[in-house]
């Protein structure tokens, strides 16, 4: 079923709660509802008796045969959903710092975004590539943005070294 109604939101923010109730008649009720607007649907799913014993244990062998495929197309499909996620914070990252970043820099960016929409895309990738090129645009993204990181000022405390020195000659500490 479809939870309809809602407003567009960006990426990340709407919240939906999925319920699931099974009944001793194995009757299923699932209820979805997104947290900020208060939208709601439910739908009552009822076991047919129709189904032979037969029926049921051929499912149950097609379930094992399929399996580990299932498995590994849930990994690939995982590894393709980490990768579209990082692409999506490095963009964010490039356009909330684009001042400070430098043209040769951005172009760097630019085609580390291209490469993995690249791989992201690829109907044939296999897990292991894109694992790879999650790695490889991380390291090389990480190096960049380690340039643009703000720098303590020589008048800020770095972490947190100056006042892990106790209380200076003349100071009072209150106990309380």
């Amino acid at each position: 079923f479809n939870l309809e109604g809602i407003p567009p939101m960006r990426r990340g923010q709407p919240q939906i709660e999925v319920t699931f109730d099974i009944d001793a008649n194995g009757i299923l009720k699932v209820h979805a509802q997104e947290k900020s607007t208060g939208k709601s649907q439910e739908v009552t799913i009822q076991g047919s008796t129709n189904i032979s014993d037969e029926d049921i244990a051929k499912a149950k062998a097609d379930a094992e045969k399929f399996a580990e495929e299932d498995r590994k197309r849930k990994e690939l499909v995982e590894s393709k959903n980490k990768l579209e996620s990082l692409i999506y914070q490095i963009e964010n990252l490039m356009n909330e710092q684009k001042d400070k970043i430098s043209d040769e820099d951005k172009e760097k960016i630019q085609k580390l975004i291209a490469d993995g929409k690249a791989v992201k895309d690829k109907e044939d990738a296999e897990k292991s590539h894109i694992d790879a090129e999650i790695e490889r645009i991380q390291n090389q993204f990480q190096e960049l943005y380690q340039k643009y990181q703000v720098q303590p000022t020589p008048d800020q405390p770095q972490n947190g070294a100056d006042n892990a020195s106790g209380p200076k000659d003349g100071e009072v500490i209150d106990a309380d």
